[in-house]
């Protein structure tokens, strides 16, 4: 099994130019510790700027972002299997 995860907005969507946030939460497996997460072409943040509720591969995300589409490594403590961590990602709409 792996770490699975939805996509839950929060406020209103990133225009072009401007930040935004959308939190993913993952559920967790129980034993699997890392997922990767991306954000479907068609959503509003086209770069991910930082993400606050795991640790980042050091890969991941550069100081200039990632692109959404490409994601990231978040890492994660292992926990109960059902359980869930709420991973906020923010970017920017351009």
């Amino acid at each position: 099994m792996a770490i699975t995860y939805t996509l839950r907005e929060v406020g209103l969507p990133a225009s072009p130019g401007q930040e935004g946030c959308v939190v993913a939460r993952l559920i967790q497996d129980g034993t699997a510790t890392t997922v990767a997460i991306t954000l479907p072409s068609s959503h509003h943040i086209k770069t991910i700027k930082s993400a606050v509720g795991c640790t980042v591969a050091s890969n991941g995300i550069g100081a200039a972002g990632v692109v959404a589409t490409t994601g990231f490594t978040a890492t994660i403590a292992a926990g109960s299997s059902g359980g869930a961590v709420d991973v906020l990602i923010c970017g920017a709409g351009t």
